[in-house]
């Protein structure tokens, strides 16, 4: 499986690993633990989701392309994030390409009741470490609103700098932007 853009291409693992997680592509019984998710108005708060893809049918479709996708050509480059001790669902975490750029995003969801404790850290450092091992990808971002403080601690704990306010029209307006280059992850 491999995540393509113009100019390169990512491939999707089969599993990723850290000390307390795994990083894998969605398999079905991911979904009920998926649609919590999407249920869940405080974890959803700062992610750039529809009305439609927060109800059973929108979620549903959204799941299943998701893992559609994983077998075609124009991927969606998201990854379940579970954790080894008990095999349970805790988030996502994925990349998606900056449009006009050649950049990728980053992304990366909780359940709450997973928050603080440094599984989103962790799994991005992870998945870091893959693409910049892995791939062409010269430097990844993220584009954060400005009252996430969770998602901007993440940012810094994986070594990303803040840049300053940009423009992002997917996310509907003013977004705090995180970077990180290949270079500077390795010199770490």
């Amino acid at each position: 499986m491999a995540f393509f853009r113009e100019g390169f291409s990512i491939k999707i693992p089969e599993r990723l690993e850290t000390d307390r997680l795994y990083i894998r592509p969605f398999i079905d019984k991911d979904w009920e633990p998926f649609f919590s998710f999407m249920r869940d108005e405080k974890a959803t708060q700062y992610l750039s989701f529809i009305a439609e893809q927060k109800t059973y049918k929108g979620a549903e479709e959204l799941f299943s392309m998701i893992i559609d996708r994983y077998r075609k050509e124009n991927q969606i480059f998201v990854m379940a994030v579970i954790r080894k001790s008990d095999d349970q669902y805790v988030g996502a975490i994925g990349l998606m390409p900056v449009e006009g750029s050649t950049d990728v995003e980053v992304f990366y969801t909780l359940l709450p009741k997973y928050w603080g404790k440094g599984y989103a850290t962790e799994a991005t450092h992870r998945l870091f470490a893959y693409v910049f091992s892995e791939s062409d990808v010269q430097r990844i971002v993220a584009s954060i609103f400005p009252a996430n403080e969770a998602s901007e601690k993440v940012a810094e704990r994986v070594g990303m700098a803040y840049k300053g306010f940009v423009m992002r029209k997917l996310q509907g307006g003013r977004v705090k932007l995180y970077t990180l280059s290949r270079e500077q992850f390795f010199s770490r």
